[in-house]
C-alpha cells in the first residue's frame, strides 16, 4: 500500500494495477492494513528514508482514501484462527496470512508486491496479482 502513497520504485506499476484495472472495482482488506501502512510510512521516516513532510502527506493521503472508503474494511479478528492454520501449513507470517483467509472467504484475488506471498495464494487456488516494479 505503501507504493501507492510515496514515490518509489513500483509506484506507477501499483497505482495503475490497483486503481485504474477494471478487474480491482471493489478492494477489501483486513483491519491490520490501516495500521500496517501507517506504520510503514513511519518506518520510512525512521530510517531517512523520506523527510516529516513527506510521510505527514503520505499519512494524509492514507486517511483520506480509508475516509473515501475505497477499501471495505473487515476485521482482521474474524480470521485469526483461519490464519493461525494458514501461517502453521504454509510456514508464513501469521498478518500476510490473515489477507489470504480474508480471500478465501470472500472468494477474492489478492495484489502483492510480494512473490513468495502470491506463491503461496496461488498455491491455495486465490487469484493473485503479482505486481512488480
Amino acid at each position: 500500500m505503501v507504493r501507492l502513497l510515496l514515490e518509489e520504485p513500483g509506484t506507477e506499476a501499483a497505482d495503475a494495477d490497483i486503481f485504474h484495472d477494471p478487474r480491482w472495482i471493489a478492494l477489501i482488506a483486513p483491519s491490520i492494513l490501516v495500521s500496517e501502512t501507517a506504520a510503514a510510512i513511519t518506518k520510512k521516516f525512521r530510517r531517512k528514508e523520506i523527510r516529516r513532510e513527506s510521510a505527514m502527506e503520505a499519512f494524509r493521503d492514507w486517511q483520506t482514501i480509508l475516509g473515501d472508503r475505497v477499501f471495505t474494511i473487515f476485521p482482521a479478528s474474524d480470521f485469526v484462527d483461519a490464519a493461525f492454520e494458514l501461517s502453521l501449513r504454509l510456514h508464513h507470517p501469521l498478518h500476510d496470512c490473515i489477507y489470504l483467509a480474508l480471500a478465501q472467504a470472500q472468494e477474492a484475488a489478492i495484489a502483492t508486491c510480494d512473490s513468495v506471498l502470491a506463491r503461496k495464494a496461488r498455491e491455495l487456488g486465490i487469484a493473485t496479482e503479482l505486481i512488480t516494479a
